[in-house]
């Protein structure tokens, strides 16, 4: 039998008992699956939501379809690559027309200018006046690569410390004010010699997306992403002040579940959105004063594989630290500004990135309004009638969570061979309807999987809601130990497996300047906060609790948990401790920390909203992060295999 994975690969049985089960297309996938005729798989792209009835039947078709559609290692004969970058050239010339359209905005017929200045306005009404001392909060590296490093040196103490840091001449006043207006940085860069070196522009790359095509993105010098970092943080935070957080990806869920039911909203996606933001449009769209600080941190030309450097049509791409903000900005605005012309109310409105949701009424002047600014509708991924709505990695079908999981590696290592055997038991769960009980159908794929886990990890349970650091088990059978109160927290605790790093040595001026970069940041995030106390969502109780400054200019609560508020869904940092740097593998977990007495704390904690939290604590003078605990508030049982 001929097969797409390796023999070390753990998934092969439980992938082909799964595709068994999945109905007439997953039995066809199977066989085409097993008989190594990848090619053929590609015609499985998606399925037709309106030729099914029942949702459970049509979850089993899409799970089928989406199961392998990720997984790098499929031999479609496809230059993945190739096709990313013909795909890049198609949105240049995209972007080329648009900019030369938008260089006669005067021809424009009345309807379109009229939603054009509509949008202008509600831009100029979210985002106000830029100021460079606003962005202070936000400044940051990313964890990335950048035009000169590779991404296993993306961490910013490698980014402070690099003497010859990338910037582009444009770029460059502005980083040479921003280190002048600290002496401490400063005396830094003069003592220890550091001398930008001016590149042109940024690097194209491409990366895995599916098996039909990789994703483009542009790699940029290293601290025009420190400048961009900077702008998107400020813009975000704008844009939470008009009612779009960006950081809360569950507005958009709830609105596609509410579609599917209703039929009254659409859910939108677009092709290759963030390659076709033209420069005209942005142009006409910002006020001038952000207008002038995006162009001048953004990069005008980039480096292709040939060595080529191309002038961008496009004024951001993927890569870019303020694209996702800005393309965000501009399809809020256009949607809004198409509402407010049709007199539709916008109250259900909602943008993420390219993932759009606005009322039916309104989708066939929005689509023709993207289509003049320069964007192309997929209508592969977007929803406008039928039972079927998708949104921010959502999928319902009349109202039901029929979401696939995705195998996009090979299964070797215990965390990945959990993570399929939990998987299946989540599609299980959600398969039999009922809100208790599994699907009797995938018990088969399940007991394969399950044995596929080494016998040292079965042992670890945790019940559903709480990630995949063991096996998942009903409450009954994760059997926790109950805890008193602390702090906050009340609950039960269970061991989970959590993956221990080895500790790297961070030393001398760059761990130094990281360090204090943080704090100066925290510094000012915090003044922001209170700044901006009656323009954010930020969770007052019924007592109406104030926020108060505490001596280390942190933000604190009063009758209010501060992880309520204080650590952000998805959040990732690095830990330091006595000159050494953790990097914490459960990416999920909120970080943050908190020194005192030079003894360190470390908190992990992840606000749910069936209330879980959780919660890692090293003890006094043990810095290395090992099990975990976790304290359950509520939970819910999966129930016996039925059928």
């Amino acid at each position: 039998m001929k097969t797409l994975l390796s023999r070390d690969c753990l998934a092969v049985g439980p992938v082909l008992a799964l595709l068994s089960e999945c109905g007439p297309i997953g039995v066809q996938i199977r066989d085409l699956f097993s008989s190594g005729r990848h090619s053929e798989l590609l015609q499985y792209a998606t399925v037709d939501p309106s030729g099914f009835t029942c949702w459970q039947e049509y979850m089993k078709a899409y799970q089928a379809v989406s199961l392998l559609r990720k997984y790098p290692g499929l031999t479609t004969g496809i230059n993945t690559a190739r096709v990313a970058m013909e795909k890049f050239e198609v949105s240049e010339n995209q972007c080329r027309t648009t900019n030369e359209r938008f260089a006669h905005v005067r021809t424009f017929d009345f309807a379109r200018r009229s939603i054009l200045e509509l949008a202008r306005n509600e831009v100029k009404r979210t985002l106000r006046d830029f100021s460079w001392d606003s962005t202070l909060p936000y400044l940051s590296f990313s964890g990335g690569a950048t035009f000169a490093t590779k991404r296993k040196f993306g961490h910013p103490w490698y980014k402070f410390g690099d003497l010859t840091p990338t910037v582009t001449g444009e770029a460059l006043a502005l980083t040479s004010a921003l280190i002048r207006s600290s002496p401490f940085m400063a005396s830094i860069w003069m003592v220890n010699g550091v001398n930008p070196k001016v590149c042109l522009g940024s690097r194209i790359e491409t990366v895995p997306k599916d098996s039909r095509s990789d994703r483009v993105i542009a790699v940029e010098p290293l601290w025009n992403m420190y400048l961009q970092k900077g702008i998107g943080g400020l813009m975000r935070a704008r844009l939470k002040q008009s009612n779009c957080n960006l950081n809360d990806q569950s507005i958009n869920q709830r609105l596609a579940l509410l579609g599917s039911v209703s039929n009254r909203l659409a859910t939108i996606d677009l092709a290759s959105a963030s390659d076709t933001i033209s420069r005209g449009l942005v142009e006409f769209l910002l006020p001038e004063s952000w207008l002038v600080a995006m162009k001048s941190c953004r990069s005008t030309q980039s480096l292709t594989k040939g060595g080529k450097w191309i002038f961008l049509q496009k004024f951001s791409s993927m890569g870019n630290g303020y694209t996702f903000e800005l393309e965000s900005c501009i399809f809020l605005a256009l949607t809004r500004a198409v509402c407010r012309f049709l007199d539709v109310a916008d109250s259900d409105v909602s943008v993420y990135g390219d993932d759009i949701i606005c009322p039916v009424e309104a989708v066939g002047l929005l689509k023709e309004t993207l289509e003049f600014c320069g964007f192309s509708m997929n209508l592969e991924k977007s929803f406008i009638e039928g039972p079927f709505r998708e949104s921010c990695g959502k999928h319902y079908f009349l109202g039901r969570d029929v979401t696939p999981f995705y195998l996009k590696k090979e299964v070797k290592t215990p965390e990945e061979s959990i993570w399929l055997c939990n998987s299946i038991k989540r599609l299980a769960f959600r398969l039999q309807g009922l809100d208790y009980g599994l699907y009797g159908g995938l018990r088969k794929a399940w007991e394969q999987s399950y044995a596929q886990v080494d016998p040292r990890y079965r042992g670890y349970s945790v019940p559903e809601g709480v990630g995949d650091g063991g096996i998942l088990r009903d409450w009954d059978e994760v059997s926790p130990k109950p805890r008193p109160i602390q702090g906050w927290v009340e609950g039960f605790e269970t061991k989970i497996l959590l993956r221990k790093y080895d500790k790297f040595k961070a030393r001398n001026w760059p761990c130094l300047v990281w360090r204090l970069s943080e704090l100066e940041r925290r510094d000012a995030a915090s003044s922001a906060m209170v700044e901006f106390t009656h323009h954010t969502h930020l969770p007052f109780d019924d007592a109406g609790a104030k926020p108060l400054v505490s001596p280390s200019s942190r933000v604190a609560w009063t009758d209010l948990p501060s992880w309520d508020w204080s650590l952000s869904p998805g959040a990732y940092r690095s830990l330091i401790a006595n000159d050494y740097v953790y990097a914490p593998w459960w990416k999920p977990w909120c970080v943050d920390v908190l020194v005192s007495e030079y003894r360190l704390k470390v908190l992990a904690k992840q606000k749910c909203d069936d209330g879980i939290s959780l919660e890692i604590s090293s003890p006094s003078g043990k810095y290395k992060l090992g099990s975990a605990k976790i304290q359950v508030r509520q939970w819910t049982n999966l129930g016996p295999w039925c059928g």
